[in-house]
């Protein structure tokens, strides 16, 4: 009979949390509530006894409500606002041999946010995301000799509007949108010897940079 081979694996969560502040007063300007929540976890999970992996988790969020003072709110006020951001990371390290470490890393990021007036009207509404991927190779050449290098890999896109109410005498909505994305990398090459053993230490190194926007 097949046997499942035994795994070693460890978690850590953190239970979300509400927090509600019901009343904050700005002087002259209409008071809010606010609350927002987080969460965050953590998983590490050793594949072999060369390989383990992990996995971490991040969530938080926020909101404001002005609705019960709608009446004192000018045209440009936030009457609800919500935002929120959520982020990703796998990890993974490895070590074929003992002569070699290989880590690397796949991240995402993403975040989102609006305000609205009190005519039900978007003041703002953004969104913004991130994926990276990264790399690292270290290789024992020698006794005397480690030869490290890698790459790093990133793209992210920002879209969204912004909007203001003018006179001109007649009330005007004046909105911007926008929309941008870049996708960046690089690598690198390091080459240390030492040439006393554990004392004097002779380093060379060369980095490459690539962007577009």
């Amino acid at each position: 009979a097949y046997e499942i081979p035994k795994r070693d694996w460890s978690s850590d969560v953190c239970s979300s949390d509400l927090y509600i502040l019901t009343r904050i007063d700005f002087g002259d300007q209409p008071p809010l509530s606010f609350g927002f929540t987080d969460a965050q976890a953590r998983l590490d999970y050793d594949v072999t006894q060369r390989h383990a992996l992990s996995i971490n988790y991040l969530d938080g969020s926020s909101a404001s409500d002005r609705t019960r003072f709608h009446d004192k709110l000018g045209v440009n006020s936030v009457a609800t606002s919500a935002f929120r951001f959520t982020h990703f990371n796998l990890g993974s390290r490895y070590t074929p041999g003992q002569r070699l470490l290989v880590s690397s890393h796949l991240s995402w990021s993403l975040e989102n946010g609006h305000a609205i007036n009190r005519d039900d009207t978007q003041l703002s509404d953004q969104h913004y995301y991130e994926v990276t991927a990264r790399s690292d190779f270290s290789v024992i050449w020698s006794p005397k000799q480690t030869i490290e290098f890698g790459g790093q890999a990133r793209r992210n896109r920002q879209h969204g509007l912004t909007r203001q109410f003018v006179y001109t005498p007649l009330l005007e909505s004046a909105g911007d949108r926008f929309d941008d994305s870049a996708t960046t990398g690089g690598g690198y090459l390091q080459d240390s010897y030492w040439l006393v053993a554990g004392t004097v230490q002779d380093r060379k190194s060369t980095r490459l940079n690539s962007s577009h926007v």
